[in-house]
């Protein structure tokens, strides 16, 4: 009896149409159990393993930075990529950064020395006293401005310049004048007698165990504004013997003609 007679096509048994079914076979499908296997075989496309989202997509042209100095490490690298920064460059060393800062320091007192003694021609004995006290009160508060105002402007206070150094942010951005003064709050700490100075002490110590333990060499201060100290790259060296600007030559010619033009009236 056909099974297609009881009204269910997928009850088990022999159907003349496509011969009997196999012990194990899923009754719901009326093919044998290697007829897809077979049907495998005849497609040559069956084979061929199927293409992944990344095959589809063409070659990466994307070549990594060559570091300008055996300095720079790997971890710099990764993270000046990660951040924005340029990786081709070497993060300030912590003995000049420290340097600079002095250079500053003297800088400032030698200023102030002579803001005194004009003080003093100008107003005397009375006058320089006056300027003394000024200074030693309001003098933290002066060195925190200049060193804010060289690395908001400059780039680098003129410590840093000296020395070899310059600032940045992320994406070849230069330094706002927000964060020339937020870098460099810690050091009005300095402002309270005696305590401040240790407190001072104790923030750069503070400081320079951040930037030991930076790959990109920023302090707590530097990442909290997103600064860096690197040392500034050289510049590019004119080639030997390249040809002179067209400017040059121009003027150059007319100055020829010129004096041909006289000689030949004459």
């Amino acid at each position: 009896m056909s099974p297609y007679a009881s009204g269910n096509p997928h009850q088990p048994g022999d159907d003349p149409r496509y011969g009997p079914f196999n012990a194990g076979q899923d009754p719901v499908s009326p093919w044998p159990e290697t007829y897809w296997e077979g049907r495998q075989a005849l497609n040559p496309y069956a084979q061929e393993p199927r293409r992944t989202e990344e095959m589809r997509r063409p070659p990466s042209t994307y070549a990594p930075p060559v570091p300008s100095s055996p300095r720079i490490t790997p971890q710099t690298v990764a993270a000046a990529e990660q951040l924005g920064y340029d990786p081709t460059v070497v993060n300030a060393p912590i003995v000049r950064r420290f340097s600079a800062l002095l250079i500053d320091m003297a800088i400032y007192l030698v200023a102030v020395a002579g803001l005194i003694g004009i003080s003093g021609i100008a107003g005397g004995a009375e006058g320089a006293l006056i300027a003394s006290i000024v200074a030693g009160v309001l003098g933290p508060v002066g060195f925190y401005g200049y060193r804010s105002a060289g690395d908001a402007i400059f780039e680098g206070s003129p410590g840093k310049r000296m020395l070899g150094l310059s600032m940045g942010g992320p994406h070849n951005l230069p330094v706002s004048g927000g964060a020339g003064f937020k870098r460099n709050l810690w050091m009005l700490t300095s402002v309270v007698p005696v305590f401040g100075l240790f407190v001072s002490l104790g923030m750069m110590i503070w400081i320079a165990a951040g930037i030991s333990n930076d790959p990109l060499g920023r302090g707590p201060h530097e990442r909290w504004v997103g600064t860096r100290v690197i040392e500034t790259p050289p510049k590019p060296i004119k080639p030997v013997g390249q040809p002179k600007s067209s400017k040059k030559k121009s003027v150059k010619n007319k100055k020829n003609k010129a004096i041909k033009r006289g000689s030949s009236r004459n």
